[in-house]
C-alpha cells in the first residue's frame, strides 16, 4: 500500500512524539494545517495526527476529543486504544493510560504487546500487585518473555511494600498529588521515547532499602526546587503512612537522558 500524504504527515508526528523533548512551535502549528486539510480524505490518520498535536501542546482536553474519534473510526480494534495510552502516558495521565491498556487487551486479547503495556502502565500508576499478577499471567497465556530487569525490580519492591504494608492504594494516591499539583499550573512531565518522563529505582542505603520515584520535568533548577517544596507541604498535610515516607522518595527532578539501572519506565 502506497504512502499518502496523511501518512506522512503521521510520521513527522510521531517523530517529534518520540524523540523531540521540545518541539518547535512553528513546526507543530504547519503539522495542524496538513492534518486539519486531510480530515475529509484520510480522517483515520488525520484524527490521530490532530490528537498527538493536542498532546505535544499540552491541550489533554482537545487530545482527549481526537482520540476518542480515531477510536470509533476504528471499532473494534486494541491500537486506537494504545495510541490513546501512550498521548496520556506523556502527560502524566499514567492510571488512565493503565485503563486504557486494560481496555485495549478487553477489544483485542490476542493483540501483539499488550499485556506487556498493561504491566508496564500498572507498576508507572503505582498498581503493583496488578503488575505482577499480569506478568503472571503473561507467562501462562502467552509464553511471553519476562524482562529479567524488570522481573527483579518488581519482586524486590513488591517485597518491600508487602513487609512494610505500604499499599499500591496509597502510592497512588502519593503520585496523584504530585502530579495535581503540576497540572494546577500547566506543568507536565518531560519525555519521549527511551529517555523516561519518570524513572523508579529501589536503592539499598545504610539506613535500608529505598524507593526514589522521581518525575522528570524541563523546568529551571529554581522552579523545581519549588515545586518539591509545594510537593512536600502538600504531603506533610495529608497522613501518609509512616512507612510510605521512611521507603518512598517522591521527588521532582530536571531531565536526564539516560537513568541507572534497576529499571527506568518511559513515557
Amino acid at each position: 500500500m502506497p504512502r499518502t500524504p496523511a501518512h506522512d504527515t503521521l510520521r513527522q508526528i510521531n517523530k517529534i512524539f518520540n524523540q523531540t523533548p521540545e518541539p518547535d512551535p512553528f513546526t507543530l502549528r504547519r503539522l495542524k494545517k496538513e492534518a486539519e486539510q486531510q480530515l475529509s480524505s484520510e480522517p483515520e490518520f488525520a484524527n490521530l495526527s490532530l490528537a498527538r498535536l493536542a498532546c505535544l501542546n499540552h491541550e489533554p482536553a482537545q487530545m482527549e476529543s481526537w482520540h476518542k474519534s480515531h477510536i470509533n473510526l476504528l471499532p473494534g480494534q486494541a491500537q486506537p486504544h494504545l495510541e490513546y495510552g501512550a498521548s496520556l502516558r506523556k502527560l502524566g495521565f499514567f492510571t488512565a493510560a493503565r485503563d486504557r491498556a486494560l481496555l485495549a487487551h478487553e477489544v483485542d486479547p490476542a493483540h501483539q504487546g499488550v499485556i506487556q503495556q498493561i504491566i508496564r502502565d500498572a507498576i508507572l500508576c503505582g498498581a503493583f500487585h496488578q503488575a505482577h499478577e499480569w506478568m503472571r499471567r503473561s507467562v501462562d497465556e502467552s509464553q511471553a518473555p519476562v524482562y529479567r530487569k524488570l522481573y527483579h525490580f518488581l519482586q524486590g519492591v513488591l517485597e518491600l511494600f508487602d513487609q512494610r504494608e505500604i499499599s499500591d492504594a496509597a502510592l497512588q494516591q502519593v503520585q496523584e498529588r504530585a502530579l495535581a499539583l503540576l497540572r494546577a499550573q500547566e506543568v507536565y512531565p518531560a519525555g519521549v521515547l527511551r529517555k523516561p518522563a519518570v524513572a523508579l529505582e529501589l536503592n539499598q542505603t545504610e539506613s535500608g532499602p529505598l524507593v526514589s520515584w522521581r518525575i522528570q520535568l524541563r523546568q529551571s533548577e529554581e522552579e523545581i526546587e519549588r515545586f518539591n517544596e509545594e510537593l512536600q507541604a502538600e504531603l506533610e498535610s495529608w497522613p501518609q503512612p509512616p512507612m510510605l515516607r521512611r521507603y518512598v522518595h517522591f521527588h521532582f527532578s530536571g531531565w536526564r537522558e539516560t537513568i541507572p539501572t534497576p529499571y527506568g519506565f518511559y513515557m
